[in-house]
């Protein structure tokens, strides 16, 4: 694969495009590549390939999602509670609660719906927009 090529993917990563790797060795198999690391000498990256018939694309949570000071509440917490967003990463977000709780969960755990009563305010808590996958 050429400098440019491999460029390419990394900027379709960054772009928010679906990746998928296989390590390069004969008879591996494509899977789809959620954090590459950007081993470019075991492994073999690329762009993952339309499909014939394309599913309806679900949202991806991401860090886009999160901007610096967001503030997110459940339905199910008492009036007044939430969870402030301390850091933002490109696998995760990490959460600490007004009881000091903190949690860290993954884009892909979000995606699975437990994020489906939650709400986020970037402007301490003045609005709020329901987080919809």
């Amino acid at each position: 694969m050429t400098t440019k090529e491999k460029i390419a993917v990394m900027e379709a990563f960054e772009r928010g495009e679906e990746l998928e790797l296989k390590r390069d060795k004969p008879g591996k198999e494509w899977q789809k590549c959620f954090v590459p690391v950007w081993n470019w000498l075991d492994f073999q990256y690329r762009i993952k390939p339309p499909t014939a018939n394309p599913t309806p694309a679900k949202r991806t949570f991401g860090p886009k999602d999160f901007p610096p000071g967001s503030v997110l509440r459940g339905d199910h917490y008492e009036p007044g509670t939430w969870s402030t967003a301390t850091c933002v990463t490109h696998y995760r977000v990490y959460l600490r609660q007004t009881d000091g709780f903190e949690i860290a969960l993954t884009y892909r755990e979000m995606d699975d719906g437990q994020w489906s009563n939650w709400s986020i305010s970037t402007d301490l808590g003045k609005t709020w927009t329901q987080l919809k996958p």
